[in-house]
């Protein structure tokens, strides 16, 4: 019940000022009513129920409390854009989205758990109890699994992966947890890029969760793992048998982990056999042109979008852009503006003016503090340096949404 509340509550923040919103029967007993109600009613208490998250002054910035708090005030408080809140925040729109993923579910947590302290909504025999603790300690599972995959994209934020060294990788343990069962193994993976948007620790630990299920519910036969792409997705599928009785679900931890990454998955079982579909979000490889006659900037900078969707192309003299462009055609341009030959505001002119090259979004990075004219210019950001990893791929990915 737990689950369905939590949805019902990422519902009517979506709708939160919405005034034709019905909200549904369960939403409105957890937040103190008896019955249905209106939406301003839900409104009211769901932005006291927010106000009440705001922690005391001496809890330090950083303190995990207090950017919860901040980004529902941000995005359902003060109505701020997602890109907007990243802003503020200093993190990306990708690493934003599972923060407040997360911070919705502690708010739904924190009312839940008034609610089950309600009479009048539990139930207060033996059985009703023990489903209240088990549904507690699913939750607060649930919670830390968001948490440690949030930790980890913070760590290394934009990290993707190569799905195809991701299943060669964990071959030879996958093949030992076959042989222990009498399962035969066999892959089966497209060419081409494959590559994903979820860090490559966490996807090892999505295949072999996914592939210790399905093998503990088989004796003997073929477990046949293949992957390529579909629908403009990354498909992996886990397919097995013949079964022991009727197979076995998803784990959790892939279904909660799939989810987080925004991909999805599902079951299928015909007969004595199963066919597990995982979906992970495609990340087509971005091209990015470095226009920049420092060397060890370009040196850096292609460290911090290694194992990215981001490849880092470059050029150090300004007239060589143009025919870099015309060549490649790439998706993004990073210009600095204290060039050797061409000052960097007449490329950014050139470019903005020319039809042809009009619709690259060109990121202006540089000392020269210049951000009015930069964007007067025709960039699609400015960036100044010195700039952190996080600031650049954030920069990257501002950017490509602006043309999305």
């Amino acid at each position: 019940m737990f689950d369905s509340f939590e949805q019902q509550l990422r519902d009517a923040l979506i709708h939160l000022y919405d005034p034709i919103y019905q909200p549904p029967r369960l939403l409105c007993e957890v937040l103190g009513y008896p019955g249905q109600i209106g939406a301003s009613a839900i409104q009211e208490a769901l932005l006291a129920a927010i106000t009440q998250l705001k922690p005391s002054p001496e809890i330090p910035l950083p303190a995990r409390a207090r950017r919860m708090y901040d980004l529902l005030s941000y995005r359902y408080v003060q109505e701020l854009t997602q890109d907007e809140t990243s802003e503020r925040l200093g993190i990306s729109s990708r690493h934003l989205r599972r923060e407040q993923q997360l911070a919705v579910h502690a708010l739904a947590q924190r009312l839940w758990e008034q609610y089950a302290g309600k009479p009048a909504l539990g139930s207060g025999d033996k059985q009703g109890s023990q489903s209240s603790d088990t549904g507690t300690v699913d939750t607060e599972w649930r919670f830390q699994v968001r948490q440690e995959l949030a930790s980890l994209d913070q760590t290394d934020p934009g990290a993707v992966s190569d799905v195809r060294e991701a299943i060669k990788s964990i071959s030879e343990l996958a093949r030992k947890m076959a042989c222990r069962l009498g399962v035969h193994m066999a892959m089966d993976i497209e060419e081409g890029d494959l590559a994903a948007r979820v860090h490559p620790s966490l996807l090892r630990q999505i295949l072999i969760d996914a592939l210790q299920t399905q093998l503990q519910c088989m004796s003997g036969g073929e477990i046949l793992v293949s992957a390529g792409l579909a629908e403009g997705q990354v498909r992996i599928a886990i397919s097995g048998g013949p079964l022991r009785g009727d197979g076995a679900p998803a784990s959790e931890f892939v279904r909660e982990a799939v989810a987080v990454q925004g991909g999805s998955c599902n079951i299928h079982v015909d007969g004595n056999r199963s066919l597990f579909f995982i979906w992970l979000p495609h990340a087509k490889q971005i091209e990015v042109l470095m226009i920049d006659d420092n060397e060890d900037l370009v040196h850096f900078f292609q460290r911090f979008t290694a194992r990215t969707r981001y490849r880092l192309v470059h050029v150090s003299q300004g007239q060589d852009a143009y025919t870099a462009v015309q060549n490649s055609r790439p998706d993004l341009i990073l210009l600095d503006v204290m060039l050797p030959d061409i000052d960097g505001w007449e490329i950014l002119t050139r470019l903005h003016d020319n039809p042809d090259t009009r619709t690259i979004p060109v990121i202006v990075c540089t000392v020269i503090r210049q951000k009015e004219l930069a964007l007067a210019l025709g960039a699609a950001a400015y960036l100044p340096k010195p700039v952190r990893r996080v600031e650049l791929l954030q920069a990257f990915d501002q950017a490509l949404a602006q043309v999305a």
